[in-house]
């Protein structure tokens, strides 16, 4: 759902199925009177029983992606030769809504579907009659060629219905998506059905009601056997997904590299509009949106606390929380900042020991989760969270093997392998690159003086403000003591000394606070600039280089950035 749609849009989407509901079950009570007298002539067992083969039929259907395949319409075509238009939509409609009592639909979904059988069954009568059709079980070649226009206007104002709702909902499809895929489902039953209906006016006309009841047993047991097959397919296949998911999400360690397999194996899982990612920040207790979010949706800048709105509700509570219509929700009242879609299901992700995020699924369609959504994404949100938690903890402690604690930049070891891979690969493309080495000045002072904790807090805030003034591709990590190396690929000398230059105004200007109150303190570095291959084309010769120009600042006054050439008189900048 859009937050930028015309308020004409919206309007008109959610005004359209109440429209279609109600003028289609006003029309069945309208006529409600003319099909009683009806039902009187072939007898009221009769339509009894045509109902409950109704219901059964809905009970039996087999759920696709858009829409069901049932045997309701064999059921409706003898029921509207025997009983009428009203008949008919007595029985779709009744069957729909008893057939389906158990699946988890909303309202508006059941309000809509219920308008639109009635309506398509009174256009489909209106259009056999203007053929000259008449409704008798005595059926000749006229009487076939009627009921085959009943069938394919039954057809074509069924199907736009439905498309023009999908259309609504779903505006970023495709007219094969919306229109042609389920035409060619919708297609298939029809030609199943249809044949089978009017074999079921025949039989009536030979045999009478008996002949109906035992060809629907027998198309009703095949229909059942059918849709167990199609769900222990649809078993397999779930089976086969949660098993390949177990596997993919068992190889990795690599944060983003989980993430992407989760959205990846959701969107097998579930047909879904918006597909979301939270995890758990320890830190500032809230669950944080990292990706997967629709673009229109606003949830990709919210956050939640534990127990705040639907999400933050299934996420303290840890289980999956399923929202029929959210609409009618009164919990979505409170919600701000982001706009719902008309179902959700929400997965808590978890380990026995902690919380590590929440999976939501969201569709534009009310009652799209079912309860086998929830087994299925109880069972795959354990297998995400332990995946993201083996990964979350792998990358914390690789980032511990590779930062200094004190500081929190890059340390040692890391920068002289990411220095030897530079060289490898500045030396492939023949680029330069540089490298810049920076000490505090007069570290040892502030720590005679104020204490080495303060000297500490000092480094803290120097490596903060190397962070601050560098290029974003470029690296910084601590040498030791009061020393800091930052590699800067692709810069020349010159660049790098505008931004060492950076770095060391940055410094001097900076006020350094302290949780201690230990007054005015003035600290400054020295930086010194080397650039590979012009200065120097091993490692550790780049570095001492980059030292020397370091210490050549040193010996003429401090808190100046000097470039390295080799020479005994080198150029510097800032004050003597």
């Amino acid at each position: 759902m859009s937050l930028d749609r015309p308020r004409e849009f919206t309007v008109l989407r959610s005004v359209y199925p109440i429209v279609v509901g109600v003028a289609g079950l006003t029309a069945m009570v309208v006529t409600m009177p003319q099909t009683i007298r009806e039902a009187t002539g072939p007898g009221l067992l009769g339509f009894l029983v045509f109902l409950a083969m109704g219901v059964l039929s809905e009970w039996a259907n087999v759920p696709l992606a858009r829409g069901a395949m049932s045997l309701s319409y064999a059921v409706i075509l003898p029921t509207f030769i025997l009983y009428g238009p009203g008949g008919a939509a007595a029985v779709v409609v009744i069957g729909y809504l008893l057939g389906t009592v158990r699946e988890n639909r909303g309202w508006r979904v059941r309000l809509f579907n219920s308008g639109q059988y009635s309506l398509t069954v009174f256009a489909a009568s209106l259009a056999f009659r203007l053929v000259g059709g008449v409704r008798t079980v005595e059926l000749d070649a006229f009487g076939l060629l009627a009921l085959v226009v009943f069938t394919a206007v039954y057809f074509v104002i069924n199907h736009v219905f439905v498309g023009v709702w999908f259309t609504m909902n779903h505006p970023e499809e495709s007219a094969l998506v919306i229109w042609g895929e389920p035409a060619k489902w919708e297609g298939l039953t029809y030609l199943i059905t249809a044949p089978l209906g009017v074999t079921v006016i025949m039989l009536y006309s030979v045999g009478g009601l008996i002949g109906a009841i035992a060809l629907f047993v027998v198309s009703f047991v095949a229909a059942f056997v059918f849709r167990l097959a199609f769900r222990l397919d649809n078993l397999n296949h779930e089976l086969r997904t949660l098993y390949e998911a177990a596997q993919a999400l068992g190889q990795g360690l690599d944060v983003d590299g989980v993430k992407e397999k989760v959205f990846g194996i959701l969107k097998r899982l579930a047909l879904s509009d918006l597909v979301a990612l939270f995890l758990w920040d320890d830190v500032e207790q809230v669950l944080r949106a990292v990706g997967g979010c629709s673009g229109d949706s606003g949830l990709e800048s919210k956050s939640f606390r534990l127990g705040e709105g639907v999400v933050g509700e299934a996420a303290e509570r840890r289980v999956v929380d399923v929202v029929q219509e959210a609409s009618a929700d009164p919990r979505f009242e409170a919600e701000t900042g982001w706009q719902p879609p008309m179902s959700l299901v929400i997965a808590p992700m978890a380990t026995e020991e902690s919380l590590i995020g929440v999976i939501v699924l969201g569709s534009d369609q009310a009652g799209t989760y079912t309860e086998e959504h929830v087994r299925l994404l109880t069972i795959f949100a354990g297998q995400a969270g332990a995946a993201l938690s083996r990964a979350l903890r792998y990358q914390e402690t690789r980032q511990m093997a590779i930062t200094d604690s004190k500081t929190g930049v890059y340390n040692y070891r890391f920068f002289y392998e990411r220095l030897i891979d530079e060289i490898r690969r500045h030396e492939a493309k023949a680029r330069p690159f540089s490298l810049i080495f920076i000490d505090v000045d007069y570290l040892k002072g502030i720590n005679d003086r104020f204490g080495h904790q303060v000297g500490d807090e000092v480094l803290v805030q120097v490596a903060s403000l190397i962070k601050e003034n560098v290029r974003a591709s470029d690296e910084t990590a601590r040498y030791g003591g009061e020393e800091f190396v930052v590699l800067l690929p692709g810069a020349t000398g010159e660049e790098s000394m505008t931004v060492a230059e950076r770095v060391r105004c940055a410094v001097e200007t900076h006020d350094f606070a302290s949780q201690r109150d230990f007054g005015p303190v003035r600290v400054t570095v020295t930086a010194g600039v080397a650039t590979y291959p012009e200065h120097a084309t091993q490692p550790d010769e780049l570095i001492f280089r980059a030292d020397e120009a370091m210490y050549y600042g040193k010996h003429r006054g401090r808190n100046r950035v000097s470039l390295y050439t080799g020479m005994t008189s080198l150029p510097n900048s800032g004050p003597a």
